[in-house]
């Protein structure tokens, strides 16, 4: 404990074991907490531009001339009949025509596969 401490007439030696002053180890850490600090502020503004380009480039829903264009197969729809009879059923069965309801799926296969 004296070799660390070592005292010359009542008084205490200000440098600790490694010879540096106990004084500047706090302004050294400050500067790095500083740093840290700006680093941190950095990445964080980065990271909210990032966030605030990419939310501004999303659409947000399909264009409203395609929502208003009439559906042939919509409109063949809404013209069934609304009786509970089998036979009324039936024609409904029949007048409906199901053949190109799967059209659309080969064209979105490719648009998917494009993308990738």
């Amino acid at each position: 404990m004296d070799s660390i401490n070592q005292t010359n007439g009542g008084e205490v030696n200000s440098q600790n074991p490694m010879g540096v002053a106990s004084g500047m180890e706090s302004k050294e850490g400050g500067k790095g907490a500083m740093i840290g600090t700006i680093i941190i502020i950095v990445l964080l503004v980065v990271a909210g531009a990032y966030v605030y380009m990419t939310r501004s480039a999303v659409t947000t829903g399909p264009d409203e001339t395609i929502l208003n264009l009439p559906d042939t197969s919509t409109d063949a729809l809404n013209q069934q009949g609304t009786s509970d009879e089998i036979d009324a059923i039936q024609q409904d069965v029949n007048a409906t025509n199901l053949n190109g309801l799967d059209s659309d799926v080969g064209n979105i296969q490719n648009e998917l596969n494009a993308v990738q």
